[in-house]
């Protein structure tokens, strides 16, 4: 549930009386989708929260605490570079859209402009110059309308018309404990008296500034605080129902091959039957043949038998597949069935999870309002994870989202498993510390529209390059990833080195392979010279 044109009104007019004339001390990135920076005003300090997660995007001030990463990511870096000591001139609105601009000055004058956008599943964040030129992104631009590359003009998007004011109605019955000057606030937004260009245009007293007004943000904390709590039980409720059906869906097919040795174990006497007929008449079979017909003299009617064959094998080599044939089936129907009766039970067990998991749905009915709100006041579906632990129980392996981040972080504060850089139209890159690090990041951490780069018939790590689907890698980004991919290898000191590369979607792992072992379905190549400008700018990305 993204804020509205109106909500975000009144939000700016918040953070503008908070953060003018503040400055810019801390600069933290704790994933991909959200920033804190770190305000000092007059006595006191402030953290405000930039997110652009999707149906979760807003700004806000915090209170919350992140876990961060070992290494601060691509952006991150550049906010420090480029943006601390900074002081806040403005914050606005710009246009009449989810489009916020903090302009940063020194000396005087706008050095550096951080643009929010806010809308739909296109929210980003980006650094601009003084002149409005592209200087990085939060994430890479997924707009077809728009060219929004590092070193191109920024133009904001197009206008989606007015305020919602049956979203700033739905604002203010969802206000937690805002209070009438909150919902005075929101009111006003949605009579539009406050102008989409509200700027702050000094700072605000220190009394005003913890008074009402800061209840906006912690109203906004705690909700969304709530809301990230709803979807991250979502998302685990459904990879946990996913990876329980394909558990059933293997254990179905696993019933249908061992039923299928149970019909070949009825059939052992057969083969030791035919064994025997075809060793009595083993002088009468031609190599090469598939079948052979031959009397059975074992049976007082004395019919004809037709024996199948292995054309590739010889007589006395069709035999001995006959007899081993009879040897493997004899002793083997007790334990089919047995192994038979094990899987049905387990499939019924799986069943009856399968159905524990459907009820315990996070927001089936229970925690949405009529109008497709989430009701914050839901009780927690703790039901998940005893239904997580049986499932383990069951020998089902959960690769649910926080699955992936305690195997990538270890609980223990330990470093990424990857180095990051950013390309020069502002694509992460990722680059593996080692090999299994690289297998990590190739098939944990990437995603199938993500391209793979690595050195051809050499070791050296797998390079990521984060794209999203149905987006074009631009060939300098191609030409920085397949350069990182060059450095971070055997053949870094050659002069011409070829690079193979793909999508991740075309990897696949050998199986029992060694880590970061892989092998390319769809493979792509590039001869790479080397270019120490271009090298020299990426370590310092």
């Amino acid at each position: 549930m993204n804020l509205t044109l109106g909500e975000l009104r009144a939000i700016v007019v918040e953070l503008g009386r908070d953060l003018s004339g503040a400055v810019l001390q801390r600069v933290r990135q704790p994933d991909e989708e959200r920033l804190l920076l770190g305000f000092r005003g007059p006595g006191v300090s402030h953290e405000l929260l930039i997110c652009i997660a999707p149906r979760l995007a807003r700004l806000h001030l915090t209170a919350r605490s992140f876990r961060q990463p070992a290494s601060p990511l691509g952006f991150c870096q550049k906010l420090r570079h480029d943006c601390i000591g900074a002081r806040v001139e403005s914050l606005t609105l710009p246009v009449d859209d989810r489009v916020v601009e903090l302009a940063l000055a020194r000396g005087g004058s706008v050095e550096r402009i951080l643009v929010v956008e806010l809308s739909g599943h296109h929210a980003n964040a980006l650094l601009c110059d003084r002149d409005r030129t592209i200087l990085a992104l939060m994430t890479a631009s997924r707009s077809h309308q728009r060219a929004l590359y590092p070193g191109r003009p920024y133009r904001t998007p197009e206008t989606s018309g007015g305020p919602s004011l049956e979203g700033n109605a739905r604002w203010r019955a969802a206000t937690l404990d805002g209070g009438d000057e909150a919902s005075e606030l929101a009111r006003a937004a949605e009579a539009s008296e406050l102008a989409p260009a509200a700027e702050a245009s000094g700072p605000a007293p220190a009394a005003e500034a913890s008074g009402p007004l800061a209840r906006l943000s912690d109203t906004l904390d705690r909700r969304f605080e709530e809301l990230e709590g709803l979807d991250d039980r979502r998302a685990t409720w459904f990879a946990l129902r996913r990876t329980v059906r394909q558990a059933q869906a293997r254990i179905e097919r696993t019933i249908a091959k061992v039923e299928a040795e149970l019909s070949r174990a009825s059939q052992a006497e057969q083969w030791k039957r035919r064994g025997e007929l075809l060793k009595a008449n083993l002088h009468l079979v031609a190599r090469g043949v598939e079948r052979v017909e031959l009397t059975d003299y074992f049976d007082e009617s004395l019919p004809t038998v037709s024996i199948e064959l292995d054309k590739r094998l010889g007589p006395q080599d069709n035999l001995a597949r006959l007899f081993k044939l009879y040897r493997k089936y004899s002793g083997a129907r007790e334990r089919i069935n047995a192994r038979v009766a094990e899987l049905r039970a387990r499939e019924e067990k799986l069943a009856a999870l399968l159905v524990w998991i459907e009820q315990a749905e996070p927001d089936a009915g229970r925690d949405l309002t009529a109008d497709g709100v989430y009701r914050l006041d839901a009780p927690p579906p703790r039901a998940l994870e005893h239904l997580a632990e049986r499932a383990r129980s069951l020998g089902v392996r959960l690769e649910t989202r926080a699955c992936r981040k305690a195997e990538v972080a270890g609980g223990s504060g330990e470093s990424l498993p990857y180095r990051a850089f950013v390309s020069s139209d502002g694509f992460p890159i990722w680059v593996g510390k080692g090999a299994k690090q690289n297998h990590l990041l190739s098939f944990r951490l990437a995603r199938g529209s993500d391209w793979w780069f690595h050195v051809a018939g050499t070791a050296g790590a797998h390079v990521i390059v984060r794209c999203a689907k149905g987006v074009e890698l631009p060939q300098e980004t191609l030409l920085d990833a397949a350069t990182l991919a060059v450095f971070y290898s055997r053949g870094r000191d050659v002069g011409s080195v070829d690079v193979q590369y793909c999508r991740v979607s075309e990897l696949r792992r050998p199986r029992n392979a060694a880590p970061g072992l892989v092998y390319v379905t769809r493979p792509r190549g590039l001869c790479l010279r080397e270019e120490p400008a271009r090298l020299e700018r990426l370590l310092g990305s």
